[in-house]
C-alpha cells in the first residue's frame, strides 16, 4: 500500500493506484483527525469511508509517495471491511494527522 501526500497537506492510503496518467485512480482512504471545538464541547472526527475506484489526485498535486506504515494499513483495512477504528487507531491518527476546527 502507498501513502500519498498532496501539496495541500492531505494524506491518502491506497491499495490500488494507477499512476500511469495525469490523474491517480484507485481505492483510497483519507487519513485525518479533526478536532472540532465549539463553545460547549470538543469532539473528534476520524475517517470512515473507503473511496472506490475514483480519481484520487492529480499527479501534479502530489508532494510525496511512500510505503504506508503498518498502522496505516490496519486503518485502511478496517475501513475497507467496515470495522470500527480502535482506540489505538484513533490515537495514531491524533498523533499524526490532527487539525483543529473552531466553530
Amino acid at each position: 500500500m502507498k501513502k500519498i501526500t498532496s501539496i495541500n497537506g492531505n494524506t491518502f492510503i491506497s491499495d490500488n493506484n494507477n499512476d500511469s496518467s495525469e490523474v491517480w485512480k484507485g481505492n483510497f482512504v483519507w487519513l485525518f483527525c479533526n478536532k472540532n471545538i465549539t463553545e460547549k464541547s470538543v469532539s473528534f472526527e476520524y475517517p470512515s469511508v473507503l473511496f472506490k475506484e475514483l480519481n484520487m489526485i492529480k499527479s501534479s498535486d502530489i508532494l510525496s509517495i511512500e510505503n504506508a506504515t503498518v498502522e496505516e494499513e490496519k486503518i485502511f483495512n478496517k475501513i475497507n471491511n467496515a470495522v470500527e477504528l480502535s482506540k489505538e487507531d484513533k490515537k495514531y491518527l491524533k498523533a499524526n494527522f490532527l487539525s483543529e476546527n473552531k466553530k
